[in-house]
């Protein structure tokens, strides 16, 4: 895959901070996969299709107070929306803008959504979403010249 940015901070502070966005080992800590650093410095992309299938399936509201399940969640999932409840950008009620908002979403074409955004889906709806492809990403070391808080 292809990717130079994993932008996990856009959603709120406290949120990334339990997916380990931040910290001592943190993925804004690790560089880009394709930038050619030192071997322990970098941020690691692996297949996790298979897991993310079962931890779909089996999560519920009630694991999320469980710290260590938000550090599974810096993952990309590519699904097959079939009416699951899914953030949608577009221009809604003829705004010239185009904004977001949490639709029932239907999709010939496999789509790209947050590990975070699918669970959502899941407990919104009510349905688990058909996942075709994730993908899992993780610091190995810290890039050179930066340090934790």
């Amino acid at each position: 895959m292809d990717a130079d940015l994993l932008d996990s901070t856009g959603r709120t502070q406290n949120g990334a901070s339990l997916v380990g966005v931040f910290g001592d080992t943190g993925l804004l800590l690790a560089t880009s996969p394709r930038s050619q650093p030192h071997p322990r410095e970098r941020l690691v992309e692996r297949n996790s299709t298979v897991e993310t299938v079962k931890f779909l399936a089996d999560t519920t509201p009630n694991d999320f107070q469980d710290k260590a399940m938000w550090q599974r969640l810096p993952t990309i999932v590519r699904v097959r929306p079939d009416g699951e409840v899914f953030p949608v950008r577009a221009k809604y009620d003829g705004d010239a803008d185009s904004t977001i908002a949490l639709n029932h979403l239907r999709s010939e074409e496999p789509l790209w959504f947050t590990l975070a955004d699918c669970v959502a889906a899941k407990l919104l709806s009510g349905k688990t979403p058909i996942v075709e492809e994730a993908i899992s990403f993780a610091p190995d070391g810290i890039q050179s010249g930066l340090t934790p808080n």
